[in-house]
């Protein structure tokens, strides 16, 4: 067998080295749409895999193996396999420790099918496998996507899930389109919770039903580029924000706080800054709850925190609030910022001097990535006495200026 070559890339999880002890044996047959995973030697924990046949994702599956370090169990792949077809096995562990394992699987052109439903492992090692009978699952349902969109394509991977395993929905607009609105219903009607959300793609677990995903593609908004005079009575030409409130006004990021006033030394609330980067993100909708306590249905900002929270974006407190009215302080729009470059699958990589501050010291531990991140890019830049002021609340003006170099600088 030839050792596979791609590497498995799935969110943020992390590639080990597989323990050299690990003894693999992956199998399918032609003419069947499963193959037979027996791994063994490997250490306990939660492991994410996927089937590929060359670039295309076949199917996702999780599995926790046991004290016994065996990984036994039989994946559907969602098509017929054929003794020619290039497939593989990538499997990362998501624990420290774990092995990533990345295997070809042998397809014989005869004898019996190894998806026989034999699972294997659970019975005497402890391990639990989302993907096999005896955890409750092995029914594999469609995904079934739209055939008259218009704006773009939708498509699946895996098209027949089992049930507990990931599915990718691959988003696709048409030039001059972007994602408006994407849901997953079962057809026993209930809302299927999304996950992952990315700018081309969303994940989900399948449900114990099949499923319709409806997504809707609308027209982008293409702002002319004349500089024309702003309607806000209390931003003047000539002043230091004056052409940052310009460029998040007129590629409508940011709004007014009347028809007249733009309030540029007002505070910036942790909802306004979210319903900002929606807008950049041409106000995607998911239908599900916020999931958090004061963030309910049909709030101004509700849309916006669901899309961000979906997308890794925004994390709220460990109370379980968001706090939407409360003022953001810089080193929280610079971790936000961060995450949202991470969501766009944009280069964060770059990393400026936090001691060229006087006050860099006192920026938070969970927010000096982000910080030093935000620096190097142009994003964030010191007061005239030379502070970060991490802490400090940001004001409408800074908050404009922060995502006028946000993408005059990264989304570039």
């Amino acid at each position: 067998m030839k050792r596979i070559l791609a590497v498995l890339c799935l969110a943020s999880i992390m590639l080990f080295t597989l323990a050299s002890s690990a003894l693999a044996a992956v199998s399918g047959q032609a003419g069947s749409s499963s193959i037979r995973v027996s791994l063994t030697e490997l250490t306990p924990g939660y492991y994410l895999c996927a089937v590929w046949d060359g670039d295309e994702l076949l199917t996702l599956f999780d599995y926790t193996v046991g004290n016994d370090g065996k990984m036994e169990t039989t994946v559907d792949v969602g098509k017929t396999l054929q003794s020619s077809d290039d497939v593989q096995l990538g499997i990362s562990g998501a624990n420290a420790g774990a092995e990533d394992v990345r295997i070809d699987v042998a397809i014989s052109s005869s004898g019996s099918n190894p998806g026989d439903g034999s699972s294997g492992g659970n019975n005497n090692g402890g391990g639990s496998n989302s993907s096999a009978n005896d955890s409750g699952h092995g029914d594999f349902y469609a995904v079934k996507l739209p055939s008259n969109l218009s704006g773009g394509r939708l498509s699946a991977q895996p098209t027949r899930a089992e049930v507990g395993t990931t599915v990718i929905v691959n988003i696709a607009p048409d030039a001059g389109y972007t994602l408006d609105n994407i849901q997953v219903r079962a057809e026993n009607s209930e809302f299927v919770k999304l996950n992952n959300l990315r700018s081309n793609r969303v994940m989900f677990t399948m449900p114990n039903a099949a499923v319709n995903v409806s997504a809707a593609f609308k027209e982008l908004n293409v702002y002319s580029g004349s500089f024309y005079s702003l309607p806000f009575t209390d931003v003047r030409v000539g002043e230091w924000y004056y052409q940052a409130i310009h460029y998040v006004f007129s590629e409508a990021i940011m709004n007014g706080e009347s028809q007249t006033l733009f309030n540029p030394n007002g505070r910036l609330n942790r909802a306004m800054l979210v319903v900002s980067l929606h807008r950049l993100e041409n106000q995607p909708r998911l239908f599900e709850p916020s999931g958090f306590k004061d963030v309910p249905a049909g709030q101004w900002y509700t849309e916006a925190v669901v899309w961000a929270k979906a997308s890794g974006i925004v994390n709220g407190y460990e109370n379980g609030k968001f706090e939407p009215m409360q003022d953001i302080c810089r080193e929280e729009l610079a971790a936000i910022l961060y995450r949202y470059a991470q969501f766009k699958d944009l280069p964060v990589d770059a990393r400026g001097d936090l001691k060229q501050f006087r006050d860099g010291a006192s920026v938070s531990d969970w927010a000096t990535e982000a910080m030093r991140w935000a620096v190097g890019v142009g994003i964030l830049s010191g007061d005239e006495q030379g502070a970060l002021t991490p802490l400090a609340g940001a004001t409408r003006a800074e908050v404009a200026a922060m995502l006028m170099r946000y993408c005059e600088n990264v989304a570039k």
